[in-house]
């Protein structure tokens, strides 16, 4: 079994370890591979992505890594589709109460948001021809969409051009460390490019296996497995507070109206919906 040495690992190329790998590579930390099973993505979350993004969060370190992260995003903003149309949170009376609870810590890091009453939201969104149940809404203006496959596409980019090496068809198995060494032995499974999307599924499921393995070793392993981060962790004996939760999305071809212009809008059931990111 050949194996391949580098610093750090990254287990998983969808976004989030798309943008590990870049900012990494940027950093120049040494040689860094990310490994993902599949790059086409199509067991992938980030494929999945509704694509909203915002800072209008509760916490003020979620908002900062938001403000930081949409900053960026506005920076590169034809390369990864962001657009800040805003996002509009529809509330009930007890609802606008608890949103507009979190109005000071916003200002206070300088993410505008704004508050509007019904009126307000019957001219700005005059397709909202239901507002009998509502007290107001609140809008983050700069909070807006992005369209998730460009952004990890420009992660990439952003990785490989900084000598970061994305592999593909390699699934890991096996983690261990030798108390006496200070690399990890990853252990992979390698499957041909040509599998089908059912045989890939078969393959996630543990239904069939492959004979090729592949030895990775690195100092470091960063979890960015998504979905599947529990099952990584497990392999390292480390618990990990990350889990699935099954969404449902449906697209819909809205003939008689144009909602391109305007960003995210959510219902006060928790429905959300807009245009095509």
């Amino acid at each position: 079994m050949s194996f391949q040495t580098f610093d750090t690992v990254v287990i998983g190329a969808g976004a989030i370890g798309s943008a590990v790998g870049m900012g990494l590579g940027k950093l120049s930390s040494g040689s860094v591979a990310v490994v993902d099973f599949d790059l086409e993505g199509t067991w992938s979350s980030s494929e999945l992505n509704a694509g909203g993004v915002r800072a209008t969060w509760n916490q003020p370190v979620n908002v900062l890594a938001s403000k930081l992260s949409i900053d960026y995003f506005a920076s590169v903003a034809s390369d990864v589709g962001y657009r800040d149309a805003g996002y509009l949170w529809l509330c009930r009376d007890e609802d606008l109460k608890a949103r507009t609870a979190s109005l000071e810590l916003w200002k206070k890091l300088k993410w505008e948001v704004g508050v509007l009453n019904v009126s307000e939201i019957r001219v700005r969104y005059p397709f909202l021809d239901r507002t009998d149940d509502l007290a107001g809404a609140v809008l983050g203006v700069r909070d807006g969409l992005i369209n998730p496959n460009l952004l990890k596409t420009h992660f990439r980019d952003q990785a490989k051009r900084a000598g970061v090496e994305f592999k593909d068809r390699l699934k890991l198995v096996s983690a261990e460390r030798n108390p006496n060494d200070s690399y990890w032995r990853l252990t992979f499974e390698s499957f041909a490019k040509g599998l089908e999307t059912e045989a890939r599924k078969s393959v996630l499921l543990d239904e069939t296996r492959s004979p090729e393995r592949v030895e990775i070793r690195c100092q470091n392993v960063v979890n960015c497995a998504g979905a599947w981060a529990s099952d990584v962790a497990k392999l390292f004996e480390v618990d990990c507070p990350s889990y699935a939760v099954r969404r449902q999305i449906s697209m819909f071809d809205c003939r008689t109206l144009d909602l391109s212009p305007y960003g995210m809008i959510i219902d006060t059931s928790g429905v959300y919906f807009h245009s095509e990111a």
